[in-house]
C-alpha cells in the first residue's frame, strides 16, 4: 500500500543510498583539493516520483540522478581568451627583449658607434689629407661598419629562422592536443547522458588539453550534445565529435628565410589571432622583416651616399672615379668595401680636385652623417629611429603581457571559485550529509519499531 510501513522502509532506505553517495562524492572533491584541472562535483538529487494513496499524493524520498561538475562554460571560454592573448604577448615581448639587447649601443658595439666612428674618421682625414695612417684609419672604420651592420642584420634574420622552427614545433603540438581532444570526445558520454556513469575525470582531462591548446592558438569551444565538444581555432571547425582536422605545413624560402605556411584541407589559409603560435607568425612575417628592410635602407643609403662622393674625388696617385664600398652588395648582410680600399689605403679618395692637400670630400663624405637624406633624416637619425622602433615595439608588447596578466589573473580566479574546492565548504557539505543519514536511519528505526508494534498485536 502507497504510504505503509514498508514504503517507508523503502523511503529511508533510498535517502541512506543517496546520502551515502553524496558523501562519497564529497569525500573525493577532498582527496582531490590539491590535483591539478580537478573540476569540483556535486551529487544532482531530484524528489522521488509522487505516488497515489488513499489520502491523496505522497512522495516516495530521493533519487540520484548523476554527478553534476561544476562548469562554467562561458567562464572558461573568458579565461582561455585572456590565456590566448597573454600567451602571444609574452612570446613577442621576449624575442622583441632579445632583439632589443642586441641592438644595445651600451658597450659602443652597435652599428651606432660605428657610423660614428666610421664619419668621424673622413673628418680626421680631412684634417691630413695626406696621412697614410689616417687612411687606414679609415678603412678599419669603414670595415667595423660593413660587418657591424652584417652581424646585425643576419641576428635579425636568425630570429625569423628561429621563429619559424618554434611554428613547425608548435603545430606539431597543436595537431597532437587536437587528435587527443577528438579522441576523448569519442569516449565521453553526451551531455544528455545524466547517468551516475558519466567519466568526470575524461571531462577534466579534455578541459585540460583545451586549456593547453589555448596557450598556443586562439580557441573557442561549443557544445553539440551526444557528439561531443566542436573545437574552432579561428573560423575553422579542426574537432569536430570524434574527427579532428590536422593542420598542415608547407615549406618554402623567401630571402633565404624558410617560411612554413599553415592550411587545412589542403588549400584554406588557418587565420590565427591569439596564442603563442599567433606571437611568432607575427614576428617572422610582419615585426623582424620590417627591421631588415630599415636596416636595408640605411645600408642602401650609406653605400649610394659615401659612393657618390668619393668616385668624385681623387686618390693620392690622383686616380679618380673609385667606390669605397662596392656598390653590388647594398643590402645589410652583404655590404662590403670594394676591393681597392681593400688592396690599397690609398686609393681612398679625400680631395675634390688632383691637388695635394685638398679635402672637400673627405668634408662632404663627414657631413653624411648629420644631413637629411635618407626619407628626411639623416643617416645617423634614420638609424636612430630604427632602435627607436625596436623600443616602442618591446614596450608595447611588455605593456600588453602586464595588462593581459591582470586579466587572466582575473579570469582564473573567477573560474577557481567555480571549479576550485573550498575544504570549508566541503566541510559544511559533509556535516549536512551526515545528519540526513542520521535521520533517515531514524526514520527505518522507527518504521522498523512501528512494524514491530503492529506485529505484536493480537
Amino acid at each position: 500500500m502507497p504510504g505503509g510501513l514498508m514504503g517507508l522502509l523503502q523511503l529511508g532506505k533510498r535517502t541512506l543510498q543517496a546520502n551515502q553517495y553524496a558523501q562519497n562524492v564529497v569525500g573525493n572533491n577532498i582527496a582531490n583539493v590539491n590535483t591539478p584541472g580537478y573540476s569540483r562535483q556535486r551529487v544532482r538529487l531530484t524528489p522521488g516520483p509522487s505516488v497515489q494513496s488513499p489520502y491523496g499524493k505522497i512522495g516516495s524520498g530521493v533519487n540520484i540522478e548523476g554527478i553534476e561538475r561544476m562548469r562554467d562554460n562561458f567562464t572558461d571560454q573568458i579565461f582561455r581568451n585572456s590565456t590566448s592573448n597573454l600567451s602571444r604577448w609574452e612570446m613577442t615581448d621576449m624575442i622583441l627583449q632579445r632583439t632589443d639587447a642586441a641592438f644595445s649601443e651600451e658597450d659602443d658595439s652597435g652599428i651606432g658607434a660605428m657610423i660614428d666612428r666610421f664619419f668621424n674618421s673622413w673628418y680626421d682625414l680631412s684634417n691630413d689629407p695626406e696621412s697614410t695612417q689616417a687612411r687606414v684609419a679609415v678603412r678599419e672604420a669603414g670595415l667595423s661598419l660593413s660587418h657591424t651592420i652584417n652581424r646585425m642584420a643576419r641576428y635579425v634574420r636568425d630570429q625569423r629562422v628561429s621563429a619559424n622552427a618554434q611554428v613547425e614545433s608548435i603545430v606539431g603540438r597543436v595537431n597532437g592536443l587536437i587528435s587527443k581532444i577528438a579522441d576523448l570526445n569519442a569516449k565521453i558520454p553526451g551531455v544528455k547522458d545524466l547517468s551516475i556513469t558519466r567519466s568526470s575525470e575524461l571531462m577534466d582531462q579534455r578541459d585540460r588539453l583545451i586549456d593547453e591548446l589555448s596557450e598556443l592558438v586562439d580557441v573557442q569551444v561549443s557544445d553539440s550534445g551526444n557528439v561531443g565538444l566542436n573545437v574552432y581555432i579561428g573560423s575553422l571547425n579542426v574537432v569536430s565529435g570524434g574527427n579532428a582536422l590536422e593542420i598542415e605545413m608547407t615549406s618554402n624560402v623567401s630571402n633565404g628565410v624558410p617560411i612554413t605556411e599553415l592550411t587545412v584541407l589542403g588549400s584554406v589559409p588557418l587565420e590565427i589571432k591569439n596564442g603563442e603560435l599567433a606571437g611568432l607568425i607575427e614576428l617572422r612575417d610582419e615585426t623582424l622583416p620590417a627591421y631588415s628592410n630599415d636596416l636595408d635602407t640605411l645600408t642602401q643609403g650609406i653605400v649610394e651616399q659615401v659612393n657618390t662622393y668619393h668616385a668624385a674625388g681623387y686618390a693620392a696617385d690622383g686616380s679618380t672615379g673609385i667606390n669605397f664600398f662596392d656598390n653590388q652588395f647594398i643590402t645589410a648582410e652583404s655590404i662590403r668595401l670594394s676591393s681597392d680600399i681593400l688592396n690599397d689605403v690609398n686609393t681612398i679618395a679625400p680631395s675634390a680636385q688632383d691637388a695635394a692637400g685638398d679635402n672637400n670630400q673627405a668634408l662632404l663624405i663627414a657631413g653624411l652623417k648629420d644631413t637629411p637624406t635618407l626619407d628626411g633624416s639623416s643617416i645617423r637619425d634614420y638609424y636612430g629611429r630604427i632602435i627607436n622602433q625596436i623600443g616602442e615595439d618591446g614596450y608595447l608588447a611588455k605593456v600588453n603581457v602586464q595588462n593581459y596578466e591582470i586579466m587572466q589573473s582575473q579570469a582564473s580566479l573567477q573560474r577557481e571559485a567555480i571549479i576550485g574546492i573550498s575544504l570549508d565548504e566541503e566541510m559544511v557539505e559533509m556535516i549536512k550529509y551526515e545528519q540526513a543519514y542520521q535521520a533517515a536511519a531514524r526514520v527505518i528505526s522507527t518504521a522498523d519499531s512501528m512494524i514491530e508494534t503492529l506485529l505484536s498485536l493480537k
